[in-house]
């Protein structure tokens, strides 16, 4: 697969003209245009309207198959793999949340029976005190005969 700089170079070197002819052509710094062609960086659309031209070529045969494809096709996957864990997060998030609620529930229900057994306790221990005090009477009592 022939990148965008290949390509650019190819076209150039059919013509029999230097990357600077080309540059002062389009406009642009021959640095600039070294870069184009070594695939270090990506002309603008501007720029590629006017390479076409220049080249006589069809636009879409300048980047069809090449790496701006490429990287298009690489954000599209990035993408669809972060839409993925995004959606995976929300699932776990929910579920958390579920277990959490249920977690709470189970919290409340316990501190609901704690709170039940703690005022049997109290009522078992009048009920002992007060078993205690009628012994102790039934005791006084019977030392008093």
């Amino acid at each position: 697969m022939l990148t965008l700089g290949r390509k650019l170079a190819l076209l150039r070197q059919a013509k029999r003209i230097s990357q600077v002819e080309v540059a002062e052509y389009l406009g642009v710094s021959e640095n600039s245009y070294n870069k184009w062609e070594s695939d270090k960086m990506i002309p603008k659309l501007e720029n590629l309207i006017k390479i076409a031209k220049f080249y006589d070529v069809d636009i879409k045969d300048l980047y069809e198959n090449n790496e701006i494809n490429r990287v298009n096709a690489d954000k599209k996957e990035i993408m669809s793999v972060l839409k993925k864990q995004e959606q995976q997060i929300l699932n776990l998030v929910s579920a958390k949340q579920e277990q959490f609620s249920m977690i709470s529930n189970e919290l409340i229900k316990i501190t609901e029976n704690l709170i039940i057994f703690t005022n049997n306790l109290y009522n078992q221990q009048d009920k002992v005190m007060e078993l205690l005090e009628n012994h102790f009477k039934l005791v006084e009592l019977m030392n008093d005969k």
